[in-house]
């Protein structure tokens, strides 16, 4: 919101407004001020002065800011620092970045915490890590009208899109959601989903149900695949939290042990050697969950899976049929095909 030299809106002059919600133009100036700590900081202590010279009776003074420069860290041991009469870059810019910004934390514990942070991530080159958990959700049923809703928007040709869906952890997890919800609208057909990693677990899960029961079981197998990952990984995750790790987290260490020692454990030993019963739960969720044979059968979905050669790193793309077969060569066990 614009606002006055003040800090005050225009219309109500006993309203002020501070942080990235105020747009705030020095005079001469083209553009308003960023929103970042320093304005925001400078325009608080501006309003606590206006507000007491208000109480006491005094013209409340203007809003002056004052730029002492600009940093930004730009990787491990680099920085950039911009003071207008100076710049700096290199080592020496991260150590003043660093000191900068310690400096100007509240507190002395916040201080020190950061500080035993930032020491435990540059000797272990860590990042900062935040896992979402919880139990699996019931499959939420459809109000009938919901369901109504959805068969007259079903009477019309639905409309078709294709997918592209990345891969980690967390995005696979994301983009059932996006499946889930476009599944139950029902206005939207999907024709071709291209993905890689977790998200060519999400398109396989997918077109093997709707080729089995149409959207509707597409849906509950897609649940049932997320819920039983939620579960293994539950049961047989190598990263646990112990009394240890939160007594560390009070002094600002926030990875746990155990983490940082299986993190330490793939950069120096390879996957076969971590491995050598060759065991894969997530392989065998995968197969419990499709039947691969059947799902190289159908039509109904073009998949384009993506996969990495990881001796050369060249990309290989793997694809169901490309074409689609006539009325009678297509198989039974498609019904969503056999419908067409």
């Amino acid at each position: 919101m614009a606002v006055r030299e003040d800090m005050t809106l225009a219309e109500e002059p006993n309203i002020y407004v501070l942080g990235d919600t105020a747009a705030f133009t020095p005079t001469g100036a083209e553009r308003p001020l960023p929103g970042i700590a320093p304005v925001a900081k400078q325009a608080g202590q501006h309003t606590a002065r206006a507000l007491i010279a208000r109480i006491e009776g005094r013209t409340p003074p203007k809003f002056m800011y004052r730029h002492y420069g600009n940093l930004a860290t730009i990787g491990r041991k680099a920085a950039v620092a911009d003071f207008g009469w100076t710049q700096l870059k290199g080592t020496f810019a991260w150590f003043v970045w660093g000191i900068a910004h310690v400096y100007f934390l509240v507190g002395h514990r916040n201080r020190f915490a950061v500080l035993v942070d930032w020491l435990w991530s540059y000797i272990t080159y860590q990042r900062g890590v935040r896992l979402i958990t919880g139990g699996p959700r019931k499959h939420k049923r459809l109000s009938w009208w919901k369901k109504c809703r959805r068969d007259c928007m079903n009477t019309k040709k639905a409309r078709k899109l294709n997918l592209a869906m990345q891969g980690g952890g967390s995005h696979g997890a994301f983009g059932w959601g996006v499946l889930d919800r476009l599944l139950e609208d029902g206005r939207f057909e999907l024709d071709g989903v291209s993905a890689t990693s977790a998200g060519a677990m999400n398109a396989a899960v997918y077109a093997y149900g709707k080729m089995t029961g149409g959207p509707e079981q597409a849906r509950a197998l897609l649940e049932q695949f997320w819920s039983k990952v939620s579960e293994t990984g539950r049961r047989l995750s190598p990263v646990r939290r112990t009394l240890f790790d939160d007594w560390m987290t009070m002094i600002g260490v926030r990875e746990s042990v155990s983490y940082v020692m299986f993190d330490a454990m793939t950069r120096v030993l390879s996957p076969y050697q971590l491995n050598p019963f060759n065991y894969h739960p997530l392989r065998t969720i995968l197969e419990e969950t499709i039947d691969f044979e059947q799902l190289r059968q159908c039509t109904c979905t073009q998949l384009s899976i993506a996969a990495t050669n990881v001796k050369t790193g060249g990309v290989r793309i793997f694809r169901n049929g490309r074409s689609r077969p006539t009325q009678s060569s297509r198989p039974p066990a498609c019904p969503c095909c056999s419908k067409r």
